[in-house]
């Protein structure tokens, strides 16, 4: 399986404090901020040279992802790939010794069609799957 990147994601503490930096880089909006009620986080996807990133704002202590910005702070925290085949990638992945943290799951915040999941190692940190 070849799997290409589709994003980087960084967590931070507000969207509105952290896009103006994004923009003075050069960096352009792609999918306006958007707000995800399963998640409890706001999301907002810019493009830059070819590279997508994008921006999640947990909206507080009820986030799952509250516990990690509040102890790392604004940060980098995931790469995520295309697959076409969610459920193959998953499998292969964790016979590599990948721990499968999220099961695949609707995300709005990328398109009406999108699954992600989530995935950690050990020796790499966290990764996320998207199929579209």
């Amino acid at each position: 399986m070849s799997l290409k990147i589709h994003h980087i994601g960084y967590m931070i503490k507000k969207i509105e404090r952290s896009l103006p930096q994004f923009t003075a880089l050069g960096y352009e909006v792609e999918i306006p901020e958007f707000s995800d009620e399963s998640r409890k986080c706001d999301f907002c996807f810019l493009v830059k040279d070819g590279y997508r990133v994008e921006l999640i704002s947990p909206w507080g202590d009820d986030s799952p992802l509250f516990p990690m910005l509040k102890h790392h702070k604004n940060m980098m925290y995931h790469i995520c790939y295309e697959t076409d085949s969610m459920e193959q990638e998953i499998e292969r992945l964790t016979e590599m010794h990948y721990a499968l943290v999220e099961p695949p799951a609707k995300a709005p915040a990328i398109s009406d069609t999108a699954a992600v999941a989530f995935l950690m190692h050990k020796d790499l940190g966290m990764i996320e799957l998207v199929k579209n």
